[in-house]
């Protein structure tokens, strides 16, 4: 039974990692960070080959071969850093050495661990010789630090390009990460199902090969993940990717503006006139680049404005007019034939997951249950 999920989990992620691999291939526009993710999933589908293999015993006679394997586990999350960073900005030699560095190190105490016989190989079954150092029966405990490791470091770029992106859209730009962000749960989760498997089998309940081919299977499930959030993201296949250096991170910038408080006041009467007078937030893809192009005034200066003097980033500095357009529309009654969410498109939302999430957050409430207590 086993084998036979093995072998069907081995032969789906190849034929989707070949899919998701064709897409990005044929793409018109390939940037960096598509490179890095084919070569992902060319290593999922390298790690269901090795799989495979050692599970019908090809590769008994190439233990150095087999050594290579069992390392492939340690190698993923790191390129998916790598791939994120590169999505959010520019990766760097030191990124890259981050990102590759520990499965270096990890092969190469593999491989002196192999070469000495302080491991034993046979097929999935690793077995530590009684002689072996301390520091080879922590390395395949190693493997799950490293995992949550990177999962910290990812979760840190996600948020990073979130502030960034509220900074420039008043709306959800399809350039978001949110479907990484959500893709780090079910990691989490595999992860946690993985340490306890590994402690069961260090208890003696089944052998390690039960625990490496439960590993196995959620690295294989991984690639489906990761392929059902980007294609229904889309971040695959946009052409001209926005990086976070775009914006650039405010802060930084604050530094170099100096405004006095007769140009603060200016600002900040243009920004209400603005929204107020002009109602730009009703325009569904409004940017900082539009409201600095409205007003006269620099990117960097309303941003520092919003978020120094107003408390609020953009993307929350214009959804608080549009709630406050919806509210208003919703408590008049000659607005009953009309639908909450078509009321909130008129009030320049751009979807309804948007909407509903700025409408909790500025409201305490759902529109539904807002629009019930108005009536009563």
């Amino acid at each position: 039974m086993i084998q036979l999920i093995i072998e069907i989990t081995a032969f789906s992620s190849i034929a989707f990692s070949f899919f998701l691999v064709l897409l990005l291939v044929l793409k018109r526009e390939k940037n960096l960070a598509d490179i890095i993710l084919i070569g992902w999933f060319i290593g999922v589908t390298i790690h269901c080959i090795y799989v495979f293999l050692t599970m019908f015993g090809k590769l008994n006679s190439y233990p150095y071969l087999q050594s290579i394997g069992s390392t492939l586990p340690i190698l993923h999350i790191p390129v998916i850093y790598i791939y994120t960073k590169e999505l959010v900005e520019n990766n760097t030699i030191i990124s890259v050495l981050i990102g590759l560095g520990p499965f270096i190190v990890y092969q190469v105490l593999f491989y002196i661990a192999i070469s000495n016989q302080f491991l034993i190989l046979n097929g999935f079954d690793v077995n530590i010789s009684r002689n072996s150092p301390f520091w080879v029966s922590v390395l395949s405990p190693s493997q799950i630090v490293i995992v949550f490791v990177y999962i910290w470091f990812i979760r840190k770029l996600v948020l990073k390009q979130s502030y960034l992106l509220h900074q420039q859209y008043s709306f959800e730009s399809k350039l978001t990460l949110d479907w990484i962000n959500n893709w780090l749960i079910t990691l989490f989760v595999a992860a946690i199902i993985i340490v306890i498997s590994f402690l069961l089998a260090d208890v003696g309940i089944y052998s390690y090969s039960i625990s490496y081919l439960i590993t196995f299977i959620f690295i294989s499930l991984q690639i489906l993940i990761v392929g059902i959030y980007g294609l229904k993201q889309t971040t695959f296949f946009v052409e001209n990717l926005i990086k976070s250096k775009v914006g650039d991170d405010p802060k930084l910038k604050y530094e170099k503006s100096l405004l006095n408080d007769e140009q603060t006041q200016l600002i900040i009467q243009d920004l209400l006139e603005a929204m107020d007078k002009d109602q730009l937030y009703l325009h569904s893809e409004l940017s900082i680049t539009d409201i600095a192009n409205h007003t006269g005034h620099s990117r960097v200066q309303i941003s520092q404005i919003l978020n120094q003097k107003l408390g609020d980033n953009f993307f929350d500095y214009v959804n608080k007019y549009r709630i406050e357009e919806v509210k208003q529309k919703l408590a008049s009654s000659e607005n009953d034939q009309l639908s909450i969410l078509g009321i909130a498109m008129e009030a320049g939302f751009s979807s309804k997951s948007t909407f509903n999430k700025c409408f909790k957050k500025f409201t305490g409430t759902t529109p539904s249950l807002f629009k019930k207590n108005m009536q009563e």
